[in-house]
C-alpha cells in the first residue's frame, strides 16, 4: 500500500512540474512565425469510374466457337445491318468474298 501511495505522489508531482518546464521563448520580443496566407484551392475534377463486374476467368470462351476443322475462331455475329465479330464489334469483312467461312443458313 505505501508502495503505491508514493507512486501516486510521484505521478501527481510529475503532472504539476511538466507545464513548467514547457519551452518557451527566450525572449518576449521575438515575433511569432509567420505562415504563408491560405491559398484557394482549385476546383477538384474527379472521373468516378462506374463499377462493373470482373469477368470469370471462362467467360472469354464464349466469344469463340469451334469451326470445321475443329479450331477455336472467333464468334461472328450477323444481323441485316452487317456482320460482325462479337468479341469487339469489327466489321466482319468476309460475307461476300469468302462464303464457305460461314454458313447464314445455320443459326447459334
Amino acid at each position: 500500500m505505501p508502495r503505491c501511495l508514493a507512486v501516486l505522489a510521484l505521478l501527481v508531482v510529475a503532472s504539476c512540474t511538466a507545464p513548467l518546464s514547457a519551452d518557451e521563448p527566450k525572449s518576449k520580443d521575438q515575433k511569432p512565425e509567420l505562415i504563408p496566407a491560405p491559398k484557394q484551392a482549385a476546383p477538384s475534377v474527379s472521373t468516378i469510374t462506374p463499377w462493373a463486374p470482373q469477368p470469370g476467368t471462362r467467360e472469354i470462351w464464349q466469344y469463340y466457337h469451334v469451326d470445321s476443322r475443329g479450331r477455336f475462331v472467333p464468334r461472328v455475329l450477323y444481323t441485316p445491318s452487317g456482320a460482325f465479330y462479337l468479341r469487339n464489334g469489327e466489321p466482319y469483312p468476309w460475307t461476300t468474298t469468302r462464303p464457305t467461312l460461314w454458313m447464314p443458313y445455320v443459326m447459334e
